[in-house]
């Protein structure tokens, strides 16, 4: 079977909408609805499935090396900010915990989730997370408490700047990966790995143990609609020839199985004619385009020709 122009023109639009597809779940991944593997071709009206891997952090422990202030028990009052740097994302605030020279401090259950906040009950596909620590103190006068930094949507402040104005700063940090970096790290669901952050700055030295998790995948099913493809195989051909008081074109084709044909100028319909394999139409000088179509039909039809009548 031979194809025209328009036969490759629509094969080459599916292709590159499939190539498309295909390439954007390289890196998710796309499978049948049946879990089947992958499909070299996609039909219209089949149902694929992106899956994306997904990832939460947990705290797990900090550790006080060096105790901020004072060498007093129990002086200090640690607190930690964690942020997933989502648009939506809710930021934590940790209980205070007193902590001495030497502790290792476990965080309670509620305050483990650094992303996805706020339950890391799903995950991420991509982490951004920061993190920061505190040693919360008192404004004088002694017990009096100067907190008046709001929490403005889209201001970050106690991730920055802590509760209060005149806590101390232990240290911050920021978990960042992207999902090839993840994936390659985690390959399997349920896979784990733990990491130290060393925080030193002049008002202590902590050490913070977290953990990076992978979820079950995310799953999304699309239906894909590819356009009709008609296939045809009418070649066209034009030639102008001189007539008494002007020109006209005369139109050679083949390939139509319709008894009769429409005959397109420039887009409109001029005639339906048989299906003889010749028509001619006497036009004036001008700039033209010719295409021979079967009967009733805007897609079974030949490339567009054009021709030019001086």
């Amino acid at each position: 079977m031979s194809f025209d122009r328009h036969s490759f023109t629509a094969f080459g639009r599916i292709g590159v909408a499939a190539a498309l597809i295909l390439a954007s779940t390289q890196a998710a991944g796309l499978k049948t609805p049946q879990g089947k593997g992958t499909k070299a071709f996609i039909g219209d009206g089949d149902t694929v499935i992106f899956t994306t891997p997904q990832f939460k952090v947990e705290a797990l422990w900090f550790k006080v090396n060096d105790e901020t202030g004072w060498y007093w028990t129990g002086s200090d009052e640690v607190y930690a900010i964690f942020s997933d740097m989502g648009p939506t994302s809710t930021d934590l605030t940790t209980s205070e915990y007193e902590a001495d020279e030497g502790d290792t401090i476990n965080f309670k259950s509620a305050d483990t989730c650094m992303a996805a906040r706020p339950n890391c009950d799903s995950g991420m596909a991509d982490l951004n997370v920061r993190f920061s620590f505190w040693e919360s103190d008192w404004a004088a006068p002694l017990y009096f408490s100067y907190c008046n930094r709001p929490d403005t949507a889209g201001v970050r402040w106690r991730l920055d700047k802590g509760i209060c104005i005149d806590d101390d700063f232990i240290g911050s940090g920021s978990i960042i990966y992207p999902r090839a970096d993840l994936v390659a790290m985690l390959p399997a669901v349920g896979d784990s790995r733990e990491f130290t952050a060393v925080m030193d700055k002049d008002a202590g030295k902590y050490r913070f143990r977290y953990r990076i998790t992978r979820l079950a995948n995310r799953e999304r099913s699309i239906v894909i609609h590819l356009p009709p493809v008609i296939l045809t195989s009418i070649s066209l051909q034009a030639t102008v020839v001189s007539i008494q008081g002007g020109s006209q074109v005369n139109l050679t084709w083949s390939g139509a199985t319709t008894t009769t044909v429409d005959i397109y100028r420039n887009g409109a319909k001029i005639t339906t004619t048989a299906n003889d394999g010749a028509h001619s139409d006497p036009v004036g000088s001008g700039s033209y385009q010719y295409q021979v179509c079967e009967l009733n039909s805007t897609s079974a039809c030949s490339a567009q020709i054009p021709v030019t009548v001086p």
